[in-house]
């Protein structure tokens, strides 16, 4: 398994994030897709699958929003996130807090995560 996020997984993920954050509920893989430029469900569905395999979401393909994030993974990887944020050259997002846990908002600069 591949640890580096394509630049479309962490697209996804951002925004998976930020609409959580925003709305407290998952997106629909359509949402996704529209917003990321994808128009092919398949293939938001095969991203998708890739962050799952790195825990960072999971899912329950039955339900129509029936994805979420693993808060805990993310904030696991919070100082590699800050890490790889400062190498770049976009500026790091503000912090947001989900049911206690801090995350930094960095994830459009991530490409490497640990695994």
């Amino acid at each position: 398994m591949s640890n580096t996020l394509s630049e479309r997984q962490r697209k996804i993920l951002q925004f998976i994030v930020n609409f959580v954050s925003e709305n407290e509920f998952p997106p629909t893989i359509r949402e996704i897709g529209e917003q990321v430029g994808i128009s092919s469900t398949s293939v938001v569905n095969y991203n998708l699958a890739k962050l799952e395999e790195l825990g960072l979401i999971s899912r329950r393909k039955e339900v129509s929003r029936g994805l979420s994030l693993s808060w805990e993974r993310l904030s696991e990887l919070t100082p590699a996130l800050a890490t790889n944020a400062s190498a770049s050259s976009t500026p790091p997002m503000p912090a947001i807090k989900h049911n206690g846990h801090h995350i930094e908002r960095v994830l459009p600069s991530m490409m490497r995560i640990p695994v």
